[in-house]
C-alpha cells in the first residue's frame, strides 16, 4: 500500500510548482516605465502687452530648473531617485485664448507630469478650466483673483493676495498719514484686475474721510497723461494712485517729473517692483511705493539666496513681484511633489490642499481656491533699496514720508 502515500506529497509538489510558476509570471508581468525626467509645462507671455512684466517670472522659473538640475534633481519616492526637470513652455502672445489652447496641448500632446502657471491674472484664470479637465494642479504666482474659489476650482489656487487685500493694506497705509493726505486722485488702467483695485480701493478712501478730487481711466497703449497730471499738480494733490502696468507707470512718472508734478505720496501697483526701475530712473525712485510682498532684505528662508542667485545669473537684482512669485511657486511644487513622493497628479493635488508650506514670501496654506496665509504689503524705494513698509510687522523700514522731491535734471 505504498502508493497510498503518494498522493498527497504529489499534490504538494504540484501546489508548490504552480506557486512558483504563478510567481514568476508575475515578475514577467508589465513593469511600470522608468521615468528619467520630470515634464513641466507652462505658457508664457513671451510678447505682448503682458511681456516686460512676465520677463522676470521666466527668468526665475529657468534659474530654478538649473539650480535643480545642478543638484541633480528632485527626489521622487517612488522611483527611489533624483529626477532631472525638464521646461516645456511656449509664447501665449499675452492672449488668454492662446493660454487654455498651450495648456490643453501640454495636457494631451507633451503629456506633461507638472503644469507651472502662465503669467498676470486674466491668463491664469483662463487656465482654470483646463486644469479642471485634465485634474492637473496649478499654483497660480502672478494672480490675485479669486476666481478659482467662486468656479468651486480643486486644482487650481491662487497664492498671491487678492484685489481687496492689496488695497486694504495701501487704504491702512494711507489711513496712517491721514494728518498729512487730504486729497488723491486716482488713475487706472483698463485691466480687470486694475479696475477691481480702483474701484475698492475708491470705496475705502471715501469711507476713510479722504478727497479724491481726480480720476482717470485710460487704454493699455496709453501715450500721454500729461493734461490730466498738470491737473494734478494744479489741485496740489496730496497723493497719486496708479493703478498701472509697469510701461504706463514709467510713463506716469516721466511725465510727473516733466509737469512739476511731486505729490507727498506716490504709489504704482506694477512697475516700482520691477528689476528695471531704478535702472532707468536713477535717484527719482526715491519715495516711490508699489505693491509687495518681498524684498532683499525680507526675513523668510532662502530670500537672502534667491536674491545672490538672481543677481549672479542675470546680473541685476530680482523684481519683486513677478519675479519673486515665479520662484514662489517653483519652491511649492518642488515641494508638493518631494512630500507626494509621486508624480501622481491626484497625490500632488492632495499634499497641495492640505498640507502648510514656506516659500520666500512667507507661509502658505492653500484652500478653496486661494492661499489663506497670503499677506499684501507696500514697497518703498529708500536709498536705492527696496523696502517693505506695510504692514509694520512685516516692514523692513519706516515709510520715508513725504517722499523727497524729483532730483534736479
Amino acid at each position: 500500500m505504498k502508493g497510498k502515500g503518494l498522493w498527497p506529497k504529489l499534490v504538494l509538489v504540484l501546489l508548490s510548482v504552480s506557486l512558483i510558476l504563478g510567481l514568476a509570471v508575475a515578475g514577467c508581468g508589465p513593469k511600470k516605465p522608468e521615468k528619467e525626467v520630470i515634464k513641466i509645462g507652462f505658457s508664457r507671455s513671451l510678447s505682448g502687452w503682458g511681456a516686460p512684466a512676465a520677463a522676470g517670472e521666466q527668468e526665475s522659473v529657468i534659474l530654478w530648473s538649473e539650480m535643480v538640475n545642478a543638484e541633480g534633481g528632485i527626489y521622487v519616492k517612488e522611483y527611489g531617485k533624483k529626477l532631472p526637470v525638464q521646461l516645456i513652455y511656449y509664447d501665449d502672445k499675452s492672449s488668454p485664448d492662446e493660454v487654455v489652447r498651450i495648456y490643453e496641448r501640454l495636457a494631451t500632446f507633451d503629456k506633461v507630469d507638472v503644469f507651472f502657471p502662465p503669467s498676470s491674472t486674466e491668463p491664469n484664470i483662463a487656465a482654470i478650466a483646463v486644469c479642471e479637465k485634465y485634474h492637473m494642479p496649478m499654483v497660480a504666482g502672478t494672480c490675485g483673483s479669486s476666481r478659482g474659489r467662486e468656479l468651486g476650482a480643486k486644482y487650481w489656487w491662487s497664492v498671491t493676495p487678492l484685489e481687496y487685500q492689496w488695497m486694504e493694506a495701501l487704504s491702512d497705509l494711507l489711513s496712517a498719514h491721514k494728518d498729512e493726505i487730504k486729497t488723491v486722485a486716482l488713475l487706472y488702467c483698463h485691466y480687470p484686475f486694475l479696475i477691481t483695485c480702483y474701484e475698492d480701493l475708491k470705496a475705502r478712501l471715501q469711507k476713510a474721510g479722504f478727497d479724491v478730487v481726480i480720476e482717470k481711466d485710460y487704454p493699455m497703449d496709453v501715450k500721454d497723461l500729461s493734461e490730466v497730471l498738470l491737473n494734478a499738480k494744479n489741485k496740489n494733490v496730496d497723493a497719486v494712485i496708479g493703478h498701472s502696468m509697469p510701461s504706463d507707470a514709467f510713463m506716469i512718472i516721466e511725465q510727473s517729473i516733466g509737469v512739476g508734478l511731486d505729490p507727498k505720496f506716490m504709489y504704482f501697483q506694477i512697475g516700482p517692483g520691477e528689476y528695471a526701475f531704478p535702472q532707468i530712473f536713477g535717484a527719482a525712485v526715491e519715495g516711490v511705493s508699489g505693491m509687495g510682498t518681498w524684498c532683499g532684505s525680507a526675513r523668510f528662508p532662502g530670500s537672502k539666496e534667491f536674491y545672490e542667485a538672481i543677481v549672479k545669473r542675470w546680473g541685476h537684482p530680482p523684481g519683486l513681484l513677478n519675479q519673486t512669485d515665479g520662484w514662489h511657486v517653483c519652491q511649492l511644487m518642488q515641494q508638493a511633489i518631494e512630500k507626494a513622493g509621486t508624480l501622481d497628479r491626484e497625490k500632488i493635488r492632495e499634499v497641495l490642499a492640505t498640507e502648510e508650506f514656506v516659500t520666500i514670501e512667507g507661509p502658505v496654506k492653500l484652500q478653496d481656491g486661494l492661499n489663506t496665509l497670503a499677506v499684501a504689503g507696500v514697497m518703498q524705494w529708500q536709498k536705492g533699496e527696496a523696502q517693505l513698509v506695510w504692514p509694520l510687522d512685516r516692514a523692513t523700514a519706516e515709510l520715508e514720508f513725504p517722499k523727497p522731491p524729483w532730483p534736479k535734471r
